[in-house]
Formats: structure tokens, sequence, C-alpha cells
């Protein structure tokens, strides 16, 4: 029994009919309580995979499916499979009760479909204080505002989700200034294989930590890359085509890594590839193994325009690996396609980043010489001769000593093989390891022993490369004996 009292401030002519009624409300509002928690224990916590729109229809709508979440919480990780249809409506997503790293909560195109999200009076996603949260495979477009707002809700920043492989563009209907993806005091999110195009900003920030942005193509956006404030942001493989304003402009960003990515600024008079804006502290941020290309505009703005890679370079003293040139896209016409043709500059110019291994279409980065921009170029060809194996012997006093082999970079290389005997130059190798530096340590050598000999392989991923020998020397001193083997072996 919930017993309710009930004072309603009214006088009686009877106290019989107030005595009555003081009987009646709490048998009444005792029901009414127990009807109330009976239909909330009677709305389970989702935990699963759920239809929208189609297959199952647990839902209707995204907009439903979010109510749900809202109402309900989960007990476990959650998958919304949205099915064929254009949905009109923001899809507000608050904290969520139950969500955690492991209760994860994804809303992703059901498969084979290609699900519409618009939403004429708001945003297309609306994450207000909500955590673990995977918006993919979507197409957002002709929103009011941003397709994607990820935005802090009080104390609450909206932590760990990520943006995955959408097509957003031409939102904003209400006016300028609103984004294809706005991050808003977020912490650690990943935006990652998306194509943004049409908007006043293709991917904007506001504050934050820790969020990635890497693998987008972004393209036709007034700002493509657009932020202020926050630390710790790493962009990384992002292919950028703009004509207007900066393809890439940042302020007062601590602690932010730049590497591997096209900007090409196609304007021309005031624009700029890359944009550091006044003030900001150049102490705090590592840029280079860009493409930097602006044939009609600045390379570059940092206390002044900077017209040409080594002008900026010279004053910033960044972008020591960066290249300035044509990436040769698919298309920087409409239709926009911002894959590469080859011959391209940018084929395998990058520098590795570690966690990211695949490009904006899936496919394996090369481990070793990956190319810039978000598009990783067909499948590498036959690797390159390692030509200049060279030795260092770390110690003549000891009995036993480290002997270090080292080698400039193959190209195609994806990971190199070292062999070694201790019999003869011509057989009894055996591999003491297989490594994608080009430096590796022989701790297991002694000095005095009869001559060993090592060669090194390197390995695209389909084939060996013509292997280069070496022959160490005994003792300090005894010079180091090359030997070139010859032909192309199958990696078996």
């Amino acid at each position: 029994m919930f017993t309710v009292f009930f004072f309603s401030g009214k006088e009686t002519s009877s106290s019989n009919q107030s005595e009555g009624n003081m009987k009646r409300f709490p048998i009444l509002m005792g029901a009414a309580a127990m009807l109330l928690a009976y239909c909330s224990w009677s709305l389970a916590q989702l935990s699963g995979s759920y239809d929208v729109g189609g297959g199952n229809n647990n839902y209707a709508t995204p907009v439903a499916a979010a109510a749900a979440l809202q109402a309900q919480g989960v007990s476990g990780p959650v998958t919304f499979n949205i099915y064929n249809g254009s949905y009109n409506g923001q899809v507000n997503l608050p904290a969520i009760a139950g969500v955690s790293a492991t209760n994860t909560v994804t809303f992703h195109n059901a498969t084979g479909q290609n699900p519409v999200i618009t939403s004429t009076t708001g945003h297309g996603f609306y994450l207000s204080g909500a955590d673990h949260i995977t918006i993919q495979g979507l197409e957002v477009t002709n929103c009011a505002f941003n397709g994607i707002y990820n935005c802090s809700s009080g104390l609450n920043s909206s932590s760990f989700n990520r943006f995955i492989r959408n097509y957003i563009h031409n939102n904003g209907s209400y006016g300028a200034n609103y984004s294809g993806i706005y991050l808003n005091e977020a912490e650690d999110c990943q935006v990652l294989q998306n194509e943004i195009t049409g908007c006043w900003y293709g991917i904007e920030y506001g504050n934050g930590a820790r969020n990635i942005i890497a693998n987008n193509m972004i393209y036709n956006n007034e700002y493509c890359i657009y932020g202020n404030f926050g630390t710790n942001y790493a962009f990384y493989y992002n292919s950028v085509y703009t004509i207007t304003f900066q393809a890439f402009r940042i302020y007062a960003t601590t602690n932010t890594t730049v590497k591997d990515n096209i900007f090409y600024q196609a304007g021309s008079g005031w624009v700029h590839a890359l944009f550091l804006c006044d003030g900001f502290e150049i102490s705090t941020i590592v840029s280079d193994y860009n493409d930097l290309y602006a044939p009609n505009g600045n390379v570059g703005y940092y206390n002044g325009d900077r017209p040409t890679l080594s002008n900026w370079q010279g004053y910033t003293g960044l972008d020591a690996h960066s290249i300035s040139a044509n990436p040769n896209f698919v298309s920087p016409y409409t239709p926009y396609d911002l894959h590469i043709n080859l011959p391209s500059p940018v084929d395998s110019a990058g520098i590795p980043i570690v966690g990211i291994t695949i490009d904006y279409d899936g496919n394996l980065r090369n481990p070793i010489h990956p190319d810039i921009g978000a598009d990783e170029v067909g499948v590498a060809g036959p690797p390159g001769v390692v030509d200049d194996l060279t030795i260092t012997l770390s110690s003549s006093t000891d009995d036993s000593t480290n002997i270090t082999l080292s080698w400039s970079p193959a190209l195609n290389a994806q990971q190199y093989h070292i062999y070694k005997s201790t019999t003869s130059p011509e057989s009894g190798f055996v591999l003491i390891g297989s490594i994608i530096n080009t430096i590796c340590t022989d701790s297991n050598a002694i000095v005095g022993q009869t001559k060993s000999f090592y060669y090194v392989t390197a390995d695209n991923g389909s084939l060996y490369s013509p292997e280069t020998g070496i022959q160490p020397p005994t003792g300090i001193g005894t010079p180091a004996a090359e030997r070139n083997f010859s032909g192309l072996y199958s990696n078996p």
C-alpha cells in the first residue's frame, strides 16, 4: 500500500465529508502510485539489437529509438539498425542511464541500407552530455543547424563518442555558422572516415580535449576544419579541398598534432591552406608530413602570410618533411572525389601513426610508408632493395656484445625480416626478427666467435625484396664485407 496524503486547503461544510475525503484519497493515490511503479518496472532497460523503420520494426524512427533510450536506459550494448527512409526530426541523446565503455550505444545503417537523417528545425543528432555513442554509416543532410552537435550539458561533457563513415552535407539552412560536425567541449571523441561538404564549417570544435579527427574527406565548405581553444587535438590523414577562406584554421589550441593531411587551397587572394590565428603558441603544435598546397594563395598564416612552403618552414619551424604539390585528386570539381590518381606526390610520403592502420575506405595503410591524405592508393608495388646495410659493434672489451644493423627505408616496404647464419654466407640462415623499423640489434653476438652472416629483406605484403647481406667483423676495426643477392622471391 502506497499512502499519499492530499490536502487541498478547501474548507468543507461537514466534518464527515472532510473525513470521507481523507479516507478516499489515500486509497486512490496509492493505487495510482502502484500503477506508476508497475509501468516503470515494465519498461525494461534496453540491451541488444533493434531495427528502426524496417526489419523487425522495433521503432518507427531514430527519434523514437532515442526516446526509448532516455526513458529506459541500457543494461548492455545497444545497436539500432536503421533502414531506408528519410527521417525528419532532431535525434536527442542526453546522458543515458547504464551507458559505459562496455554498454555502448550505436546508431548505424542496416546492412545494405542508406537511411537519410534530416531536421528542418534543429540538429540532426544532438548529443548533450551523452557518452559512448557511435553514429555510423548515415546520410545527415538538410538540417537547420548542425548535422551532428556533440556538446556538454552542465558539467558533463559528451565524451568517448565516435562519428564514423557518415555522409554529412548541406546543413545549416538557418544561416551561417553551422557545421557538419561540431565538437563543443567534447572529450576523447573520434571523427573518422566521414565525407563532409556543403556546410559553413566542415568540422568545428570549441574547447575539449583528446579528440582525434582522421581519414576524413572534407571539401566545398567555407571553412573545412575550424577550431578554437582546447588541448590535445590530433588531425591525421585528412583530405581537405576548398576554394574559400582556409582549409585548416585553429586558434589557441595547445598540444595539437597535425600529420599526414592534404590541405589543398585552390582559391585565390587572401586564402590559406593552414592558418594559425594570431596569438597561437607555436611551441604547442607538431605539424609535419603534410601536403600544404595553395597554388594561387598562401601555404600558411602565422603572424602574417607565408606564401610558400619554404616561407612557412623558415618562419614557424614546422613541416620540415611536408610537401607542397598537387595531390592529383580524382576530381576536385563536381562531382567531387578526393581519392588519389597515380602518379601522385603524396604516395608513400607520409609517416605511420600508431593506432591508425586503415584509410577512408577501410584499406590497410602501408605501415612504413603510408600515403598522405585519406586515401591509401591501391596495392603497393614491389618492395625496393635494402642496399645500404651497415653494422655497429657496441663493445670490444667484453666477451659478449650487441651487434646493431641499420639500413635506409626501402620503397613500398611494410616490414623487414632479418636473417643470420653462423656457418656460411650461402646457407644456414635463421630468421632472428621481423620489424617495421630500420634498425635491429642482435644481442646474442659474441666477440671472437667465428664469423656471423646477416641479410635483410623488405616485405610489401606479397613479395620479398632482393636481399642484401653483410658479414660483420670478428672484432673492432675489421671491415665489413657486403654480399648482394639478386632476384625477387615470393613471400611464403
